[in-house]
Formats: C-alpha cells, sequence, structure tokens
C-alpha cells in the first residue's frame, strides 16, 4: 500500500508509512523537491543524505516501513517514493507531501 498524501505545517510531525506484501521489503525512501529535483532519503541499511537528517525510519518485521520527521521544515514538501522489492520487481510507491507556512491556520 502506498503512503497517503498528506498536509502537515511547519514544525509539525510528519509520518508516511508504506505498507507491502509478500514478505517485501522497503529498501529505499525518495524525495522529488517542488522544483523537480530528486534525491535519495533513505537507502537500506541506514543510509541517509545529510540533507535528511531530521528523518528517521523504522522498517518492520512484516517488511513494510515508515519515515517521520518531529519537525517538518518547508523544503520537506514534494513527492516522498518508497522502493520495495515485490514479485522479484523494484517497485516505487509515493505520496505528495504540503508543507504550509508557520501562518497556515
Amino acid at each position: 500500500m502506498a503512503p497517503r498524501n498528506i498536509v502537515v505545517g511547519v514544525g509539525e510531525k510528519l509520518f508516511l508509512e508504506c505498507r507491502t506484501n509478500n514478505e517485501s521489503k522497503v529498501r529505499k525512501w525518495t524525495h522529488v523537491n517542488t522544483s523537480g529535483s530528486t534525491q535519495n532519503v533513505y537507502k537500506h541499511p541506514d543510509a541517509f543524505n545529510p540533507s535528511f537528517r531530521h528523518f528517521n525510519t523504522q522498517v518492520n518485521a512484516d517488511g513494510s516501513g515508515s519515515l517521520y520527521a518531529n519537525s517538518t521544515r518547508s523544503e520537506d514538501a514534494g513527492i516522498y517514493g518508497c522502493e520495495a522489492t515485490v514479485d522479484g520487481k523494484d517497485e516505487t510507491f509515493t505520496a505528495q507531501v504540503i508543507v504550509m507556512g508557520e501562518n497556515y491556520m
């Protein structure tokens, strides 16, 4: 199951979950920023891009994974992808993250 689209405010918690089946494991999280540039956020095992050090990840025993940040930044907006190997093929599931400014409420 792909992560869900989400709207968060600057400084709020961000949580994305990617559920897999057939004992597939989430291998990588990517980020396409609002300018269209793609970067790896996380690549198994435990390799974080320095620009995303404020994120953490967890891969569960069932292979599903989550990506989260305790304090979202405006530059965290964009499209996130989780990559997993499903039935021997790499597949990417995506979600859009919209980050609203400090005074959005």
